[in-house]
């Protein structure tokens, strides 16, 4: 599965020893030079290739940013489960290949889906029917587990409008919100803390309920 950041690779998101496949840029760091068939866009260095814009071009008419239109396309491919699913095997020995659909309306849609993916990656969803119940404390949280659509701290504090789907949400086997939260064992939920995990699950939880929607319309453009 991919994963959208804004963070950079090596340092702050991600490190290819522990088993990622790859990191794919949209922007490259350069001096704004053409170099290997990638173009200039706004004096950066478009990490898409010539013809790969070109095909933005006809498939995004009218957009002033087809470049993020095809990133947000290729995050939709990638994301969908159906797609590693399949490919998984040749995903492992060699990079993912991403059918580039012809059809305006699926493209749009693709491009639609990758740019609510980025926001939910980078936290940008309202958290509004995730709420905090129980008297604050002064002990930490301590261990949670999950019922029905309630996290439950073994202090007492809950979470609710916590999906199974969201709970159960993973990245390559690893369990975003349980491991999330484990992590944080030691927070007293501070006005800050509560917030900031109101705004984590929301996240996850938007990355979970996409799933299908990902699946329906990659199945679409692969036909």
């Amino acid at each position: 599965m991919a994963i959208h950041t804004g963070l950079l690779s090596e340092q702050h998101a991600f490190r290819g020893s522990v088993g990622g496949k790859g990191v794919f840029p949209l922007w490259l760091p350069a001096e704004g030079v053409p170099d290997d068939g990638l173009r200039v866009i706004a004096e950066r260095l478009c990490n898409l290739s010539d013809a790969t814009l070109d095909w933005a071009s006809s498939v995004f008419p009218g957009s002033t940013d087809v470049w993020q239109d095809a990133y947000d396309y290729v995050l939709a491919v990638l994301s969908a489960p159906t797609y590693v699913e399949q490919l998984w095997p040749t995903l492992e020995s060699s990079w993912p290949r991403v059918p580039l659909s012809a059809d305006l309306a699926l493209c749009a849609l693709g491009a639609s889906l990758g740019s609510r993916l980025r926001a939910a990656w980078e936290r940008k969803v309202p958290f509004s029917g995730i709420s905090w119940s129980g008297k604050p404390t002064a002990v930490t949280l301590g261990k949670a587990s999950h019922t029905g659509d309630t996290v439950e701290f073994a202090h007492g504090r809950k979470l609710s409008g916590v999906s199974f789907d969201a709970w159960s949400f993973q990245v390559s086997g690893y369990r975003v919100l349980p491991e999330w939260l484990a992590g944080r064992v030691h927070w007293s939920a501070t006005p800050a803390q509560a917030r900031e995990t109101q705004i984590v699950v929301a996240a996850v939880t938007a990355l979970a309920n996409m799933r299908g929607q990902l699946d329906d319309w990659f199945v679409r453009i692969s036909c």
